[in-house]
Parts: C-alpha cells; structure tokens; sequence
C-alpha cells in the first residue's frame, strides 16, 4: 500500500487553490488523518510504501509508479 504524506497546510493551500474546498480540508483535520495512518505505517512497515507528496507532481507520480512496480513483482 502506498501512502502519501503532506504536509497538511500545503495541502490546504493546493485545495484551496481550485477554488471550493470540502469541510475536511481543513488543516486540524487532515492532521489528525494523517497521525493515525502514520500509526499504521509505523506498525506494520512491510505493509506500507510512505512517499512524502510535499514535492513536484512528477516526483510523486514517479516515485509511487516505481513502489507500486515493486509491490507487482
């Protein structure tokens, strides 16, 4: 499982930039969404692929393809 971490106000900002934003997208919220998965990766490391996502798009893309061709092999 790939698991993509944000900052959680870097996310806000690139949610708010589309325009309306959900009543999830909020910074306390997504923080406290983000520790718990956090938890979860932590307990069972072999199960997740923790990619940052604060970076270029491309990055990202790049980095979950080669963890997802990983986990396929």
């Amino acid at each position: 499982m790939v698991l993509l971490q944000c900052d959680p106000a870097r996310a806000v900002e690139r949610t708010s930039r589309r325009g309306a934003t959900t009543p999830y997208e909020k910074v306390e919220f997504l923080t406290k969404v983000q520790a718990g998965y956090a938890r979860l990766a932590r307990a069972d490391p072999g199960r997740f692929t923790v990619i940052s996502s604060n970076g270029p798009l491309d990055s990202v893309v790049r980095e979950a393809l080669a963890a997802v061709r990983k986990a396929l092999h």
